[in-house]
C-alpha cells in the first residue's frame, strides 16, 4: 500500500496533489498544511513519497527536509513544488537532494512523471536495503 505526504499551505493545491496522487495510485494520502503537521505525521507514519512545498510559511523546504531527514527511520523520498524561475528552483532542489522538483504553476501531466521518476529511482534503494 503506497503513502504519501503531501506538505502544502495552499489549501487547492493540497487538495489538488492529494488527488492526483490518489489517481497515481497512492491508497492513503496525508494532507499537510505546516511544518509542525508534516513532521508530526512523518515521525508517526512510513512514508513512500513526500510532496513538500518550498516556501511555507515561516520555515523553508531546505529547513523541513533538514527536519524529516533527521527522523528515525525517514526514507522517503522528496518532491519539491516551487514557485521559483526554473534556474532557482534547480538549485533549490539540488540544495534539499530532492528526488524531482516542479515549478509551480505545473501542468498536471509533469507533476505525475515528477512523482513516477521519484518512486522508480527509489525503489530499488529500498529493495536493495531490504535485502540487507
Amino acid at each position: 500500500m503506497k503513502k504519501a505526504l503531501v506538505v502544502e499551505d495552499d489549501p487547492s493545491i493540497l487538495t489538488l496533489m492529494s488527488e492526483l496522487l490518489r489517481e497515481q495510485g497512492f491508497q492513503t494520502v496525508y494532507p499537510a498544511n505546516n511544518p509542525d503537521a508534516a513532521l508530526a505525521l512523518a515521525a508517526a507514519q512510513g512514508f513512500d513519497l513526500v510532496v513538500l512545498d518550498y516556501h511555507l510559511g515561516q520555515q523553508s523546504g531546505i529547513e523541513v527536509a533538514e527536519q524529516l531527514r533527521a527522523l528515525p527511520g525517514f526514507e522517503a523520498p522528496v518532491l519539491v513544488t516551487t514557485a521559483l524561475p526554473s534556474a532557482r528552483a534547480h538549485q533549490v532542489c539540488a540544495e534539499l537532494d530532492a528526488c524531482e522538483c516542479v515549478t509551480k504553476p505545473f501542468d498536471v501531466t509533469d507533476f505525475l512523471e515528477a512523482v513516477q521518476a521519484c518512486l522508480d529511482r527509489h525503489e530499488p534503494r529500498l529493495a536493495a536495503w531490504a535485502r540487507s
